[in-house]
């Protein structure tokens, strides 16, 4: 699976909004 996608699947499984998790999580 890729993290990309595992990281959709639990962003949506929590109800938060996925852009702003990636975001702080991974972008910066």
């Amino acid at each position: 699976m890729k993290l990309s996608d595992y990281l959709k699947d639990k962003t949506i499984a929590n109800g938060l909004p996925a852009m702003a998790y990636t975001d702080e999580e991974f972008w910066i």
